[in-house]
């Protein structure tokens, strides 16, 4: 018994010393392997650290080469003087609208003092300078009076044509295959832009008489001559010479750009013929008149349709429009409307039993003529539902009594210097007609030889010139043919003299 104790009692302490060596070997194994960790960690740090030096001395050198390669300060000056050159495209790209407008307005001034030092004679000095001032503003006052149609300009009273007397023979422009049914004039009284039933279009020089055709609509590769030729019934050129609207068989508007002469945009929403075009002054609002018997409202600016003005019962075949929105209309169902487009309102003017084919306003749409079938003159004024004047076959009637030969008499054009008190009409019988408009009458004046239909009329804004578009059909028919006549283009020279 006393043996198995003793053996008991090593082999417990045995089994106590085998226990403390285990922990003692693990213990001394913690710490070998914690000496190796913190030996791996301080070598990282030392790499990093060292890393580190190495990044920033590069840094380092990286700059001072970058220095020594800076350029110097009269560099940097030479280098902001061609940036900064006048004329270059930044300058031009900084220059705002607001600041267009402002050096525009001062080369306006600066042109108008030196039309009116010239024109002035020979005062003191002291007054000098107050002369030129008045001067000055009553013209500017006077200018922004008549561009809002608010006063006329009289430049009938400068036309040497008095009643009977015919003018010289005019300048003919050829080119156009068919009858021309268009013409639209730039107000700086340089281009000419005309269209005809033909499809074809036309820019012309008023000085030279060169033509330029316009691209054909919708390329020359289409197979289908129907996809690319539509018979032209109308245009108008908006007041910058910008954008040009032409509309016909089609029925759809379609916008051109003139500095480029390319098609822009096509405006899709008439159901038929598109007839008549006008560009509400000063503006890019476009009113297109059509054979669905409504008017259109257009923005060019964002190319997008804005209203439809129902109220017509036939046919629209003319349109234009002043300086306020209030654009005059005339149609087959023999009236004239003027549609208030603010107030969504519209005036209707009977005219008798005529179908109203030509409208030109004064006065920014307060006051108007009209023309038709029956060969007579009307002068309205929003104020009266029946015309203040008629005068009755200003062009004459025909005579033979055929259907086919009636439509010569009959007014197929009107316009009216804008701004001003002087009109022309257009007919058949181989003259246009110039009159003065004064308040509620209509002064004749002389005659302008002519041979074939006048589909369409301009007046230059100076009253230099009268263009007219010559056809051997009238524009909306074929119900007679003058044989014999050439399509183009006619440009009358006006005589003027100073009104005393």
């Amino acid at each position: 018994g006393s043996r198995r104790t003793s053996v008991a009692t090593v082999l417990g302490g045995g089994t106590t010393l085998l226990h403390c060596a285990k922990s003692t070997w693990s213990c001394g194994l913690r710490r070998v392997r914690g000496g190796e960790t913190m030996a791996k960690r301080n070598q990282k740090v030392s790499d990093g650290q060292s890393m580190k030096r190495s990044r920033v001395e590069r840094k380092k050198e990286e700059s001072d080469v970058q220095d020594e390669e800076l350029p110097s300060d009269q560099e940097e000056e030479e280098e902001d003087g061609r940036r900064s050159l006048p004329g270059s495209d930044s300058e031009e790209e900084k220059e705002t609208a607001e600041e267009k407008r402002i050096r525009l307005a001062k080369a306006y001034l600066s042109r108008l003092r030196q039309e009116e030092m010239e024109d002035e004679s020979s005062e003191d000095d002291e007054n000098e300078d107050k002369i030129h001032r008045d001067s000055l503003a009553n013209r500017l006052q006077q200018e922004a009076l008549e561009s809002k149609g608010y006063q006329q300009r009289q430049l009938a009273d400068s036309t040497a044509l008095p009643e009977g007397q015919v003018g010289e023979a005019p300048k003919i422009l050829r080119g156009h295959g068919a009858s021309v049914t268009a013409v639209a004039l730039s107000n700086d009284e340089k281009s000419i832009y005309s269209c005809a039933k033909d499809g074809a279009m036309f820019h012309w020089d008023v000085e030279t008489g060169k033509g330029t055709r316009f691209p054909k609509l919708g390329g020359a590769e289409k197979k289908n001559k129907a996809d690319c030729r539509v018979r032209w019934l109308a245009n108008a050129i908006s007041y910058d010479g910008m954008f040009l609207a032409t509309g016909g068989s089609d029925k759809n508007v379609h916008i051109w750009d003139l500095r480029s002469m390319q098609h822009i945009v096509k405006l899709s929403s008439h159901r038929a013929e598109v007839t008549a075009l006008a560009f509400r002054d000063g503006t890019h609002q476009l009113f297109s008149a059509s054979m669905d018997s409504t008017v259109k409202i257009w923005s060019i600016d964002t190319e997008q349709y804005i209203d439809t003005l129902y109220g017509h019962q036939a046919k629209v075949v003319s349109i234009d429009c002043g300086y306020k929105e209030r654009p005059v209309s005339g149609s087959t169902d023999h009236t004239c409307r003027l549609w208030k487009v603010p107030e969504e309102s519209q005036l209707v003017f009977r005219g008798g039993g005529a179908s109203i084919d030509a409208v030109a306003v004064f006065r920014g749409g307060q006051q108007w003529i009209s023309g038709g079938d029956d060969g007579h003159l009307s002068l309205w004024t929003m104020m009266r539902k029946k015309p203040v004047e008629i005068l009755r076959d200003v062009h004459g009637k025909s005579a033979s009594s055929t259907a086919g030969d009636e439509c010569r008499g009959w007014i197929h054009s009107l316009s009216c210097a804008r701004g001003s008190d002087l009109a022309a009409s257009g007919s058949g019988n181989g003259f246009i007609r110039l009159w003065a408009h004064r308040e509620r009458h209509l002064e004749a004046l002389g005659s302008l030889p002519i041979n074939g239909f006048v589909n369409s009329l301009s007046i230059a804004p100076s009253g230099r010139f009268v263009v007219s578009g010559i056809g051997q059909e009238p524009r909306l028919g074929r119900w007679s043919k003058i044989s014999g006549v050439r399509n183009g283009i006619a440009i009358h020279r006006l005589p003027l003299v100073d009104p005393e």
